[in-house]
């Protein structure tokens, strides 16, 4: 299902440890320490549009407090600076971990269901959007260029919810979080 959203049914992000590209150790927990997170996974075949796609919205994303974390699998031979002049040169800010073994991806995909992958059996890009508590609350797996507005929202709906409610459990489809402009029109009519 390309570039398709994934039901919102939670999952539980897996623990993990890779390091960024300074060679720093980061754990999945000290992510875990704002608001939420926006993992973006990138495979060795990462497509480029996908990639300016999602860090078009890093900046808004940010505004709500989810930092993006780029999450990449390093082609043979490449190091970690030609994977984040890579990634930066088609836009990515975020900060940037190596999934050197692609273990990660794999673990991501057996919680929801395997990544998609190419035709060379590459991992393509997922975005995943996982809040304090470690709960994935959304996930777009794709190849083309995404739609990454329904991250925007979820974005906003958990800098909403959690200050108001941190028992609460965000169940809401990201389309419901967002009036149509057919509802507004309505709201309007109605007035």
């Amino acid at each position: 299902m390309p570039d398709a959203e994934k039901p919102p049914t939670p999952s539980a992000l897996p623990w993990f440890e890779l390091p960024d590209e300074h060679g720093t150790l980061v754990r999945s927990d000290a992510l875990l320490a704002r608001l939420a997170v926006a993992l973006a996974l990138v495979g060795r075949a990462a497509d480029r549009e996908w990639i300016a796609a999602v860090a078009a919205v890093e900046g808004e994303m940010r505004e709500w407090g989810v930092d993006t974390v780029w999450i990449a699998i390093p082609g043979a031979g490449e190091d970690a600076a030609r994977v984040a002049r890579a990634l930066r040169r088609a836009g990515a800010a975020g900060r940037l971990l190596l999934d050197r073994d692609g273990a990660l991806h794999r673990r991501l995909g057996a919680a929801d269901g395997p990544l998609p992958v190419d035709a060379a059996g590459n991992a393509r890009p997922a975005l995943l959007i996982v809040e304090r508590g470690g709960t994935v609350r959304y996930r777009l797996d794709g190849g083309a260029p995404p739609d990454p507005g329904p991250a925007v929202t979820w974005a906003r709906y958990l800098a909403v919810l959690e200050p108001e409610c941190s028992t609460c459990a965000p169940a809401w489809p990201a389309d419901l979080m967002v009036e149509t402009a057919e509802e507004e029109e309505s709201r309007a009519d109605s007035r």
